[in-house]
């Protein structure tokens, strides 16, 4: 088995050849102690199996972002048998400033040019010879969105990690005298170090003249820096000269650029779209469209799974079973994991177009627009399209998260997305507002949504401000190019973002779902008002009276903890509805007033959506201690608006 690295500069297509090479034979999770996200993969060729490990995209070596860190890391310490570093065909020279620190370090290197097909439609002619000879590693030539030149590439991997060591030329770019003479004067030391034998002693040489802080930090606990000389700091920006001069030497010859045209088709679309004025209402559009869409492309197959569940359900209940165990089947099982896949197609169908929207280059743009905004809440335009994913599911806008790279900034962000309104409490507004607001209830729906956008903002505001004293977070992004989205590209996000749906909040879901079957059959076998449920509720609603909230109201907030929508269920089985013959918005009337309806449904508003959105807070943020954060400041906020709603509310009445 050999083990390959894809290395580059964001935004050059490398995901894009991750999925070519390995298709769907792949998985993703998390670096050792970071959220970053880590694709692995796997393919065959000639009978063996190549392991393949998409790095986060690095500018540099330089490791002072976590992207670079965990990049470098693994190239240090895991030791893959080949480097394949992916370029950008239209943006060389910064792609090669990468390559030539990769070369310093390690020999094993294919250099992959990707899409070709848009340096031919521009008229860029590139001598792959004069490259070759020039760098001295072979060069493949790809267009992975239509996974092109991927034969041609696995066969260089595969010459690559069959090559003797004493064949391969390690690589050193000569610097100026004065730099090579501080290399130098650095090698003597660190050769004598059996620490550092592992490393290049030239390469360690260079990164301690460019200031890399890990480097000086590893030479001052061997004791080495002491006995160095002390050098200019113009030094790293020679090295940095230098190297450029060289790319550009070697670009002169082997590159002939085509004609631009002074207003190209991604420069109107990107002064639409990122226009002062029109930016924001596009993005709005756009949006808007997403979540219409969402729901009505996924309509027919939750109503079809919705049936299937019932059928399923009432097939049970017709067996020959015992009650209590078919009570167990239909109501725990059938309907805790039915609970979570009528959602699915929701799921699903959100990520195809957010796939869509990351694939043709518009994200970048969209957080761009919304970053002039966000930066009065100390946060950027990275945050704000993980809180837009919170308006269809809290889950999987927490784990958009990944992508935000400062650490204080995505636990801002994780912090803030439950307060906004999830689809699952959609229902719970929806009867409400329909029983005990006839008159208005367009008005007080939105006065709802817009609360808790204010209340999201506030949140973030204030955790910025306290716990982390106020730090700006500036937003420093590359602009990709645009480009049509491929379907086999879309289905793999769709897969890889949404299975973590069914992976993680679909058991805490179940499991929460079976214990609500066990405190409402227990111990009277069935007969709620004697049931643990009910024990559970008149013991917690005294906190509640100051609310106006009954025992059945303290109940149904409790059990709603497992899924927002389980609140309606609750308070319908409760209340005793079909054993009436009562509507449900009857029921809500007579246990009601408007004041306490308003309260109850700003604290199903505020307070923390469900129990998945703790584990996943947990499992993106590393620890419990933000989830216990999270769950007391939601619920602390949710009770103190409720009891300010009932209080101002009665005053007025």
């Amino acid at each position: 088995m050999s083990r390959i690295a894809l290395a580059g500069n964001p935004n050059v297509g490398k995901t894009t050849l991750f999925n070519s090479l390995t298709g769907m034979r792949q998985s993703v999770g998390n670096w050792p102690g970071v959220t970053v996200e880590k694709k692995e993969g796997s393919y065959y060729h000639n009978g063996v199996d190549i392991q393949v490990t998409d790095l986060p995209g690095s500018y540099t070596l330089g490791a002072r972002t976590i992207d670079e860190k965990v990049c470098r890391d693994y190239l240090l310490n895991s030791s893959p048998d080949v480097v394949v570093i992916v370029s950008d065909a239209l943006n060389l020279e910064r792609s090669l400033y990468f390559l030539i620190q990769m070369m310093e370090l390690r020999s094993r290197i294919v250099l992959v040019i990707n899409s070709m097909d848009e340096a031919k439609r521009n008229q860029w002619a590139i001598d792959k010879g004069e490259l070759e000879k020039r760098l001295g590693i072979p060069i493949v030539f790809t267009t992975a969105i239509h996974s092109e030149g991927i034969s041609d590439l696995k066969q260089k991997i595969d010459i690559m990690v069959n090559i003797p060591n004493h064949q391969l030329r390690p690589f050193a770019l000569q610097y100026s005298e004065p730099v090579e003479q501080w290399i130098e004067t650095a090698q003597k030391e660190i050769l004598q170090t059996p620490s550092l034998k592992s490393y290049r002693a030239r390469w360690v040489s260079i990164k301690w003249l460019e200031g890399d802080p890990e480097v000086k930090r590893q030479l001052e606990q061997e004791g080495i820096q002491t006995r160095l000389p002390v050098f200019q700091k113009e030094v790293s920006q020679t090295i940095v000269k230098e190297r450029y001069a060289f790319i550009r030497g070697v670009l002169q010859q082997a590159v002939q650029s085509g004609k631009s045209s002074i207003w190209s088709i991604n420069d109107a679309l990107d002064h639409v779209f990122t226009h002062k004025f029109l930016g924001i209402p596009i993005f709005i559009a756009f949006l808007y469209m997403i979540f219409e869409l969402t729901f009505v492309v996924a309509e027919p197959l939750m109503v079809l799974l919705e049936k299937s569940f019932e059928q399923l359900a009432g097939w049970v209940s017709l067996s020959s079973w015992k009650p209590m165990i078919q009570s167990f089947v239909s109501d725990g099982l059938i309907g805790g994991v039915g609970g979570v896949l009528v959602f699915l197609p929701n799921i699903f169908v959100l990520f195809i177009f957010m796939g869509i929207l990351e694939e043709t280059g518009y994200f970048p743009r969209a957080a761009f627009v919304v970053d002039r905004m966000m930066v009065r809440l100390r946060l950027s335009g990275r945050s704000f399209m993980s809180m837009i994913l919170g308006f269809g599911c809290s889950v999987p806008a927490i784990m958009s998260t990944r992508s935000i790279e400062s650490r204080r900034e995505r636990i801002v962000t994780i912090l803030s997305i439950p307060f906004v309104s999830c689809s699952a409490r959609l229902p719970v507004y929806t009867i409400f507002v329909a029983a005990l607001f006839p008159r208005n209830p367009g008005m007080v729906l939105a006065g709802i949504y817009a609360a808790s956008v204010a209340v999201t903002a506030l949140v973030a505001y204030f955790l910025n401000k306290f716990l982390y004293k106020g730090k700006t977070s500036p937003l420093i992004m590359e602009m990709p190019r645009y480009r049509l989205p491929h379907i086999r590209n879309i289905m793999i996000y769709m897969w890889s973002k949404g299975k973590h749906f069914l992976q993680k909040a679909g058991t805490i879901i179940l499991v929460a779902t079976m214990i609500i079957w066990v405190l409402t059959f227990f111990p009277a076998g069935g007969e709620v008002e004697n049931s643990y449920a009910a024990m559970l509720g008149r013991s917690i609603q005294p906190m509640f009276q100051p609310l106006g909230f009954d025992w059945q109201a303290t109940t149904a907030l409790i059990f709603g903890l497992s899924a927002k929508e389980v609140v309606i269920s609750t308070l319908a089985t409760l209340y005793g509805v079909g054993e009436e013959a009562q509507t449900l918005s009857i029921t809500l009337q007579n246990h009601f007033s408007p004041i306490v309806a308003l309260s109850f449904l700003f604290f199903v508003m505020a307070y923390v959506p469900c129990f998945a959105t703790l584990v996943v807070i947990k499992n993106e943020a590393g620890c419990w201690h933000w989830s216990l954060v999270s769950f007391v400041m939601s619920v602390g906020l949710a009770y103190i608006l409720a009891l300010l709603i009932r209080v101002f509310g009665g005053i007025g009445s």
